[in-house]
C-alpha cells in the first residue's frame, strides 16, 4: 500500500504542475466549458490516472522486471498526457498555434524539472536500488523543485504569457512562434547530447568532476534559454506598442486633416461672400433691384453649407464624432449618435485611440456591406463607469479559431483582422479597456456586430465630475 501511494503522489506530482501552467495563459471565456467543470474533470482524470499508475505498476515491481516497469511506466505516461493534449485543445477556445507555443513553454518546463531531478537523484546512489518508478528519494527531489521552480513559472504564465497571447496578432503569431520553435529546437538538441553523460555513473559512484562540468553546462544551457525566451516576448510586445501608437498616431493625424479641411473649406466660404458681395453690390449700385433679388435666390438654391452637427460639449470627443459623422455621409453610411456625457473624464489622447479604433473599423466594415449600412453609437456615464455600445453593419468576420461559432460576447483575442496588413484594432480596444479597469467585448450576429465597452473613471476625476 505504501508503495502504491509513493507512485500515485508521484505520477501526479509530475504532470499537475504542466496541467496547471497550459491552463495559466487562458482566461475564463476561453473555455469551451465553464472553468470550474474542466478543472474538475482534468483533476479528476489526473487522480483516476495516478491510481491508474499505481496499479498497474504493483505486479511489475512484485516480479523485479525493471526494464519492464521502466517501458510501461513510459508508455502509460506517454499514454496520459495525449488524452491532456487532446483535452487541452479541445477545451481551449483559441487559435490552435497559440496552443501549440503554450505547449511548446510547458514541455520544456517539464523537461527541465525531469532532468533537474534525475541528476539531483543520482548524487544519492544508496538511494537507487529500488525498481521503484517514484522512490523517495525521486518523490522528494520533484517536490524540491517543483516547489522553487512553479511560482515563477506561474508568475510567467499568468502576466507576461496572457498579455503576450492576448495581444498578439496573426503575423506575429507565426512569426514568434517560429522563433520559440527555433529557440527550443536548438535546446533539445544539446540537452539530449549531454544528458547521457549527465547520467553516466557506476553502481556506486559518480565522476564527481565529469558529472559537475555536464551539469553546469545543462544550467547553463537553461539559463540563457530562459534570458533568449524573455527577450523575445518583451522585443514582440514593444513591437505591438510601437503599432499601437502608430495606429494612435494615425487616429490623430485624420483628426488634424478634417481640421485643415474645415479651416480650408471656411477660407474659400469667406472669399466666395466676398465676390458675392461685389456683385450685388454692383446690381444695387445700378438699380437693378429684381437681378439682385434673383441672384439672392440663385444663391439659396445651390448653397447646401449647414453647421456640423454637436453630439457633446467635449471639444476633442465632438470633433472625433463629427469627423466619423462626415465620414459615413461620404460613404451612404447611416451614423445615429447619442452622447450623454458632459466634458469626457476620460484622458483625451486614451478616448481618441478607444473610440477613433471602434469607429474606424465600423467605417471599414459597413464600406464592405451591400445595401442599408448603419452605425449606431450610444456613450453614457453611469455612476463611476463610462459605457459605450455600438452596433454596425457587417457581412463577415474572422475567428481566431476556425471551428469557432457564435457564443455571445468574445473579447478582441476571439477574432482576427481581416485587414492584409493585420490590424490591431480590436487588440488596441481591449488594451485600452484594461487600462481603465474595463472591459471590451464584441458580438457577431449577421448582418450586425456588436460592440460594448465600460471603462472605470480615474478616483481623481471621478471625483471632479
Amino acid at each position: 500500500m505504501w508503495v502504491m501511494l509513493l507512485d500515485a503522489c508521484g505520477f501526479a506530482l509530475q504532470i499537475l504542475p504542466c496541467l496547471l501552467l497550459c491552463l495559466l495563459p487562458f482566461r475564463a471565456e476561453q473555455y469551451r466549458y465553464s472553468k470550474q467543470i474542466c478543472l474538475l474533470v482534468l483533476f479528476s482524470v489526473l487522480a483516476a490516472a495516478s491510481v491508474g499508475f499505481s496499479v498497474i505498476m504493483q505486479p511489475l515491481y512484485q516480479e523485479d522486471r525493471r526494464l519492464d516497469s521502466e517501458l510501461a511506466a513510459n508508455l502509460y505516461m506517454m499514454m496520459v498526457l495525449l488524452v491532456y493534449i487532446l483535452s487541452f485543445f479541445f477545451v481551449i477556445r483559441d487559435d490552435f498555434r497559440k496552443k501549440i507555443l503554450i505547449l511548446c513553454l510547458v514541455l520544456t518546463y517539464a523537461i527541465i524539472i525531469y532532468v533537474s531531478v534525475n541528476a539531483t537523484v543520482l548524487l544519492f546512489p544508496q538511494y537507487n536500488q529500488s525498481i521503484m518508478k517514484y522512490r523517495p528519494i525521486v518523490l522528494l527531489a520533484y517536490a524540491l523543485f517543483s516547489g522553487i521552480t512553479l511560482p515563477f513559472a506561474w508568475m510567467a504564465m499568468r502576466y507576461m504569457v496572457r498579455q503576450y497571447l492576448q495581444d498578439l496578432q496573426p503575423k506575429m503569431l507565426r512569426q514568434s512562434l517560429a522563433m520559440v520553435l527555433v529557440l527550443l529546437g536548438l535546446y533539445f538538441l544539446f540537452i539530449f547530447s549531454i544528458t547521457p553523460n549527465l547520467y553516466r555513473s557506476t553502481e556506486t559512484d559518480i565522476e564527481i568532476s565529469f558529472y559537475l562540468s555536464h551539469l553546469a553546462a545543462f544550467l547553463f544551457c537553461t539559463a540563457s534559454l530562459m534570458v533568449a525566451l524573455w527577450l523575445l516576448f518583451w522585443e514582440i510586445r514593444s513591437i505591438e506598442m510601437r503599432l499601437q501608437v502608430k495606429n494612435q498616431l494615425e487616429i490623430q493625424q485624420l483628426q488634424y486633416e478634417k481640421f485643415q479641411k474645415d479651416m480650408e473649406m471656411a477660407r474659400r466660404s469667406r472669399h466666395d461672400i466676398r465676390h458675392h458681395m461685389h456683385t450685388l453690390d454692383s446690381l444695387l449700385a445700378t438699380g437693378k433691384i429684381q437681378e439682385a433679388k434673383d441672384y439672392l435666390q440663385t444663391l439659396e438654391k445651390h448653397s447646401h453649407y449647414s453647421d456640423p452637427q454637436k453630439f457633446c460639449d467635449d471639444p476633442m470627443l465632438n470633433a472625433l464624432l463629427q469627423y466619423y459623422a462626415a465620414e459615413s455621409e461620404n460613404y451612404g453610411i447611416s451614423f445615429i449618435c447619442s452622447v450623454s456625457i458632459g466634458l469626457c473624464p476620460i484622458d483625451a489622447a486614451d478616448m481618441t485611440v478607444l473610440l477613433g479604433n471602434c469607429l474606424d473599423n465600423a467605417v471599414n466594415s459597413c464600406r464592405e456591406v451591400a445595401g442599408k449600412r448603419v452605425i449606431r453609437l450610444k456613450l453614457r456615464q453611469v455612476n463611476s463607469t463610462i459605457a459605450i455600445l455600438m452596433e454596425n453593419s457587417c457581412g463577415r468576420v474572422q475567428y481566431a479559431e476556425l471551428n469557432k461559432k457564435n457564443e455571445g460576447y468574445l473579447e478582441s483575442g476571439a477574432y482576427f483582422s481581416l485587414r492584409k496588413d493585420g490590424g490591431i484594432g480590436l487588440t488596441s480596444i481591449g488594451a485600452m479597456a484594461k487600462k481603465y479597469s474595463g472591459l471590451a467585448q464584441f458580438k457577431f450576429e449577421p448582418p450586425l456586430f456588436y460592440t460594448r465597452i465600460s471603462l472605470e473613471i480615474p478616483e481623481k476625476q471621478s471625483k471632479s465630475v
